[in-house]
């Protein structure tokens, strides 16, 4: 069955066998929970929600360093991490939103005024994923020169960056999957229970569904 996965065991690796890795661990779930009653899928959900909590808490723990500056293609001119800072601003003040996201987006500007030297998991995700929401749009020049230079400057994060989420997106994988084979044994329960599980997430401004684990994102869509 699925285990806890050490994060630090996947950084090193080549994100395409990770990939490959983590598509087999979830072809191997799925043909472990097709038998299963009611009541095994109960179990089982119990020890992956423990498994995805713990992941949970090492994520909130996890940090970046952010580069002092980068150089865009093209141009000798430094684009320094204020900079950067402020470029991310710009498009964060294009948001509109509701009121129960106002916190988040708020927190978010604030963070980016000072950008520091680390960026927690957490920080970078909601970042990315304002800036890579279809809703986002740039225009002229200027500001295509800026998402142009946010790309690149995040590109030394890249990769560990995209593990993490494919750890991650593999776990809510697996966690679907469980919840739809329950509904084929039991849909009026399942469906209860479903609903009672699902909490908004309050540490980050989630804008985006999660992609699935052959599909991570890159850090902003071009």
């Amino acid at each position: 069955m699925l285990q806890f996965l050490n994060r630090t065991e996947y950084l090193s690796k080549d994100r395409e066998e990770v990939m490959k890795e983590f598509q087999q661990i979830v072809n191997t779930y799925e043909a472990e929970i097709k038998n299963m009653n009611l009541e095994q899928c109960k179990e089982e959900e119990k020890r992956l929600m423990d498994i995805m909590n713990k992941h949970d808490e090492v994520m909130r723990t996890v940090e970046y360093d952010l580069p002092k500056s980068c150089t865009f293609a093209g141009s000798s001119r430094e684009i320094t991490r204020k900079m950067i800072g402020e470029y991310i601003n710009e498009f964060l003040e294009k948001v509109e939103c509701e009121y129960q996201y106002t916190l988040g987006y708020f927190e978010l500007y604030n963070w980016w005024k000072e950008p520091k030297s680390k960026i927690s998991y957490n920080t970078l995700n909601s970042t990315l994923q304002v800036l890579g929401n279809n809703n986002m749009r740039f225009r002229g020049p200027h500001q295509w020169q800026m998402i142009l230079s946010i790309n690149e400057y995040f590109k030394a994060l890249h990769n560990s960056y995209i593990i993490d989420n494919m750890v991650t997106h593999l776990y809510g994988v697996c966690h679907s999957m469980l919840l739809d084979r329950m509904k084929i044994d039991n849909p009026l329960e399942s469906e209860t229970h479903a609903e009672q599980s699902t909490e908004p997430a309050a540490e980050q401004v989630n804008v985006i569904p999660a992609e699935e684990v052959a599909e991570a994102p890159t850090p902003v869509e071009q």
